[in-house]
């Protein structure tokens, strides 16, 4: 029968326990964090397999179950889950205490893929089975066309579970045979921290299923006949609905948070109406009251439906009128002949950069009548305009152009500001940050050369693009200007196409510059702070007198001290333009960067210079009305006005960002850094 296991600390192991927790739980909820996941692995998947089997079925189905409190599993049913763990769950350092009550599950199954497949024994980095059970880190999915890339993003499993367990079942397609490659296998890991446990410490990582003779982790099969009663009786709890003969992988998620299946629709299309829209995806939903959903292109109009019911919600915000927007824009857009999609010309030489003589007479003509055109309602018509741009590899002399389309449309009222919305292989790529276009809405579809590219400058949540991110920066030249391209194309075709002022684009210069705070002050940045500069170094005394230092007095023969080491990060401040709050991001300096830990003290500038903090003023703690968004960093908040951050040498892709601060709230960020190695002990200031 399998249970679980857990392996015990070495006199060698160093204790470093998972640092997933903020990242999961602050950047996005549980469920966008599941579907989101979910289902890019699914189309992942499904493209896989389409290249090695041109003839496949190329729709990717997905089948989600949310059991509710109507649905749970009863606790005697669940106790045969905990054999071995019970323990574990209960240790102090956890944080989970003893498992109790009912049992909600979440339950995701994706069809038209090969499932978990490769040799259950052998550490194979080649193989799904390997790179999703035994590892992180690593991916298989590395080809042109994929999703992912990271191979941390299924923490998001164990991470929406308030027992940090999941549980994979699969029927796999594998073209070899043997008893290391059974077609039905079952296991179960949770994620927890280092911990004591009947007097042992015991690693992070359990493992439910078997282990042989070896002390080796093995799954749970359909061949041996006592696990295959318990892949049984786990399909039959957790209303599992895989046959036999359909292969994929069914993830199935224990005492799962509350979910509102309302956020789960609404997490669904927006995160992958493209692909819904295209044919790409289908999506069957069900929940334990018995309600049944599906989202794929045959059922766009009952999409449409839900959409404009949220819509016109009273209280509905503008992020719920454009999602309804751009569904209706994608659903046109998607029956326009490819011979009427309009094509730029590409911009002179390899730097990416918009100029005009991209836009001649005829195309300009042409993206005009398209969006005079009338369409449905006060909306008109969409354009797609197809968009070339070179890629443009380090040491690779050939530079050939590929393109992306860019769908534009009159907005339904000019005081709807809608912000482009940016879709990679189907994918929503959130928090871009690109400008809204006065009057238009706007989307931007990548896909091919230009999305591979592309997925190289995001960070695991996959809702940014950063220069400096992952391998980017080091495969690509003008890694800043690509992304800066493809983020302004809405608003640089609107300029030229429907004669709008191109307006002060702030969210560009944020990339180059931060603002000061002598700069926010009104202060002369050659001007003493502490009193009215003019410049010279003066500061204004009693009377109208004019003080001047006396030179500090050196000893010639004293040796001069080493030049500080420069900072191994970058602090940028920025205005959202979607909340027009003030918000700052720190991430890495491609040059200098090492392991280190970052501290930030928050606090409101006084007149006199000297910084101060209220209780009343803002907290970063959780429930406080600032947000703070960590991806590869490990934060804490040891005070409501300051965060702690620890970024380890191999995270260069870390990405922090604090947002939702008042525009008109002068903020001073005492910011500084300090070994890595000095995570848990008393701060003292360095850098």
């Amino acid at each position: 029968m399998a249970k679980w296991f857990f392996s015990e600390k070495g006199v060698n192991d160093k204790e470093r326990d998972p640092g997933w927790d903020e990242y999961f739980s602050s950047n996005r909820s549980t469920v966008e964090s599941l579907v989101r996941e979910s289902i890019q692995n699914s189309l992942d998947a499904t493209a896989q397999k389409c290249r090695r089997d041109p003839l496949a079925d190329k729709q990717s189905v997905v089948r989600i179950f949310y059991s509710g409190d109507k649905a749970a599993l009863a606790p005697a049913a669940y106790a045969e889950y905990l054999d071995g763990a019970a323990s574990h769950y209960a240790a102090e350092e956890c944080g989970i205490g003893a498992v109790q009550g009912k049992c909600p599950f979440f339950v995701i199954e994706d069809f038209n893929t090969e499932g978990l497949v490769g040799d259950i024994l052998a550490d194979n980095e080649s193989e799904p089975y390997f790179k999703f059970l035994k590892c992180e880190n690593k991916s298989t999915k590395n080809e042109p066309g994929s999703i992912g890339k990271w191979g941390i993003g299924k923490v998001a499993f164990p991470m929406a579970s308030r027992i940090r367990t999941f549980f994979a079942y699969s029927i796999r397609i594998d073209d070899k045979s043997g008893p290391t490659r059974p077609r039905e296998v079952l296991a179960g890991e949770c994620l927890l921290r280092y911990h004591t446990a009947g007097g042992c410490r015991y690693t992070p990582d359990g493992w439910w299923g078997c282990q042989n003779k070896d002390g080796k982790n093995t799954p749970a099969t359909g061949t041996d006949p006592t696990t295959a009663a318990d892949i049984a009786r786990f399909k039959q709890h957790f209303r599992v609905t895989r046959k036999e003969d359909e292969p994929g992988l069914s993830v199935v998620v224990p005492y799962v948070d509350i979910i509102d299946l309302s956020e789960l629709q609404r997490s669904i299309v927006e995160n992958f109406m493209v692909a819904l829209v295209n044919g790409s995806l289908r999506v069957e939903l069900r929940d334990g009251n018995g309600t049944e959903i599906i989202y794929d292109k045959s059922h766009a109009t009952d999409i449409l439906a839900f959409l404009e019911k949220l819509a016109a919600a009273a209280d509905a915000d503008d992020d719920s009128k454009r999602i309804a927007e751009m569904f209706k824009m994608v659903l046109e857009a998607e029956t326009i002949p490819e011979s009427d999609i309009r094509e730029l010309a590409c911009y002179s030489g390899v730097k990416p950069v918009w100029q005009d003589e991209q836009f001649s007479e005829e195309t300009v003509k042409a993206i005009q009548d398209d969006l005079a055109r009338a369409g449905e309602g006060a909306l008109g018509a969409p354009t797609v305009i197809k968009v070339p741009i070179r890629i443009n590899k380090k040491h690779v002399r050939e530079t050939p152009e590929a393109y992306f389309n860019v769908v534009l449309r009159r907005c339904s009222s000019p005081t709807l500001q809608v912000r482009p919305r940016f879709y990679r292989h189907g994918l929503f790529i959130s928090h871009v940050g690109a400008n809204k276009v006065p009057g238009f809405t706007a989307m931007v579809l990548l896909d091919g050369t230009v999305a591979d590219m592309l997925n190289e400058a995001e960070p695991p949540s996959h809702t940014q693009w950063f220069p400096n991110t992952g391998n980017f920066s080091k495969t690509y030249n003008y890694p800043n200007d690509i992304i800066e391209y493809v983020k302004r194309a809405p608003r640089q075709i609107v300029k030229r196409a429907d004669s709008v002022q191109d307006q002060d684009d702030f969210e560009t210069l944020k990339d180059f510059f931060s603002i000061s705070r002598d700069a926010r002050l009104g202060v002369n940045p050659g001007a003493d702070s502490g009193g009215q500069g003019d410049g010279d170094g003066k500061k204004r005394g009693g009377k109208g007198k004019v003080r001047r230092k006396k030179p500090r007095k050196t000893d010639p023969n004293r040796p001069k001290p080493e030049p500080p080491k420069p900072k191994p990060y970058i602090l940028e401040r920025y205005v959202d333009a979607d909340t027009n709050t003030a918000c700052f991001r720190v991430i890495a300096d491609p040059v200098n960067f090492r392991a280190f830990m970052f501290t930030a003290a928050l606090m409101r500038p006084g007149i006199s210079g000297k910084s101060a903090f209220d209780k009343n003023d803002f907290s970063l703690q959780r429930g406080g009305t600032i947000k703070v968004y960590a991806d590869g960093a490990e934060t804490r908040f040891p005070q409501p006005n300051v965060i702690e951050a620890k970024i380890d040498a191999d995270r260069k892709d870390f990405v922090i960002e604090v947002k939702g601060f008042d525009r008109n709230f002068d903020l001073d960020i005492d910011d500084h850094y300090r070994d890595s190695s000095k995570w848990n002990l008393p701060e003292v200031t360095n850098g």
